[in-house]
């Protein structure tokens, strides 16, 4: 960053909202959701709203979430913007170094963030601060009227019961996917450890569709139903077992969305696996390369990062 520039951090304000605006215009061709979950963002409790600015001027913001996992508390680094003109002069580096300090300071153990896969400066970003690549995440999108239905199957597909809470599970901990990524799923661009709690919850709002060869479990889904832009979508969180089961369990699910009128579409996020992206590839799933994700982690349990740093 150069030296001549003042940078004040504060709570981000209802307010700032033309200001974020304004940050936000270029981001995703104008279509950055910032704007919209603005307020929402300073309400929830979990969640803190940085903004920087340059000269009393709205040069960067971010958003600090706080979760608890297994008893320990993690904190997931989003909604970073920079202002056009601050772009380049390292305003993202510090965004995270204060980030950084106010994690420290409320004793949070570990703090994650994700970034695309072609942003080599958030990439050097990382590096210079020490934080491990988790994994790399393959991005797909199917329509309903696109995807076929699966076809010459002997496959059978439905929504596991809570009662099946233990066949779910043994077959998550014991998948390649879970290898892959280290037991993280992307609950709605939010990564985080999969835990038995959060199984039991997908069980009880029938999130969570198998693919069945007889008896045996052969492939398994986690998703959310969400809702963003007046579209509706299957967001996938989890998919694993046998390639070629997981690709017509997608197909299952883009054709058997339950919300009517509006039509769901799928969207996965999942740990990249080459054998399954040629699959899905092959069954008319679109793989966005501008949309692949890197996770990164950040161990805060034995010393401040700051010694760290050089």
């Amino acid at each position: 960053m150069q030296p001549d520039l003042a940078l004040q951090f504060r709570a981000g304000k209802l307010e700032d909202l033309p200001a974020v605006k304004e940050v936000c215009k270029d981001v995703w061709g104008g279509n950055d959701y910032m704007p919209f979950v603005w307020e929402e963002r300073l309400s929830e409790p979990n969640i803190k709203v940085f903004v920087a600015e340059i000269e009393q001027q709205l040069a960067g913001l971010y958003c600090l979430k706080t979760m608890n996992e297994s008893g320990l508390k993690t904190g997931w680094w989003s909604g970073v913007r920079v202002a056009t003109p601050y772009k380049k002069l390292g305003l993202a580096y510090r965004l995270l170094e204060h980030a950084i300090d106010v994690v420290n300071q409320e004793e949070i153990n570990v703090l994650r963030y994700s970034t695309a896969e072609d942003n080599i400066p958030m990439h050097r970003v990382a590096e210079r601060f020490g934080f491990r690549l988790v994994a790399s995440y393959s991005y797909a999108i199917g329509q309903k009227n696109i995807i076929p239905l699966p076809e010459n199957t002997n496959i059978t597909f439905r929504s596991l019961q809570p009662d099946e809470l233990k066949l779910a599970w043994d077959f998550i901990i014991n998948s390649r996917e879970w290898q892959l990524d280290e037991g993280f799923h992307c609950d709605s661009w939010t990564w985080r450890k999969l835990e038995l709690t959060d199984l039991q919850g997908k069980l009880a709002r029938n999130a969570v569709t198998g693919g069945f060869e007889g008896d045996k479990l052969k492939a398994l889904s986690v998703f959310n139903y969400d809702e963003w832009e007046n579209q509706q979508e299957i967001f996938v969180s989890w998919l694993g077992g046998d390639v070629q089961t997981q690709a017509q369990l997608a197909q299952h699910l883009v054709h058997n969305a339950i919300a009517k009128p509006l039509e769901y579409s799928l969207v996965m996020m999942l740990p990249t696996n080459s054998d399954l992206d040629k699959v899905l590839e092959q069954t008319g799933f679109v793989l966005r390369s501008e949309d692949r994700m890197r996770l990164y982690e950040l161990s805060l349990a034995v010393e401040k990062v700051r010694n760290r740093m050089v």
